[in-house]
């Protein structure tokens, strides 16, 4: 009988692909734990349809990245900050202000779990900052200013 695996199965095979077994072991293990269903009904037609459907959003997902990356790569975010005559900020700059400073000057979700910020930056002047999502990272820079 074959089956499309709807799980990993060791020993058998991946999620999503069409193996050939024994029909005992296909009715009484796999189809029975939910680990496939026959190759011919018709939820495999829709997993099928499913797991493209989740390549497609894979390989979208994968350009708008590579956009973004592409746009902070070289780009400088400039913040006007309260400061006291010495230079230090009288609140740090923290990973949300970045990235509403990304969403606004550049259009682009920005989320604060990919901002890589060693502290919070305490005082003017032009610091360099780390965005990092799904394995890939750019260096951009937050140049910090005095509030007139």
């Amino acid at each position: 009988m074959k089956v499309y695996l709807l799980q990993d199965v060791k020993s058998l095979g991946r999620k999503g692909e069409v193996v050939d077994v024994n029909d005992g072991f296909a009715r009484n293990f796999l189809i029975k734990k939910n680990l496939g269903v026959q190759e011919n009904s018709k939820l495999a037609d829709e997993t099928r349809k499913e797991l493209k459907q989740k390549v497609r959003q894979k390989e979208t997902e994968a350009k708008l990245q590579k956009k973004l990356l592409g746009k902070l790569k070289g780009f400088s975010l400039c913040l006007k900050k309260t400061a006291a005559e010495s230079g230090s900020l009288y609140s740090a700059v923290r990973e949300g202000e970045i990235a509403e400073g990304i969403r606004r000057e550049l259009q682009i979700p920005a989320n604060l779990s990919n901002i890589k910020l060693k502290e919070p930056i305490h005082s003017l002047g032009s610091f360099s900052v780390r965005f990092a999502e799904k394995g890939e990272s750019v260096e951009f820079q937050v140049i910090v200013e005095k509030e007139q």
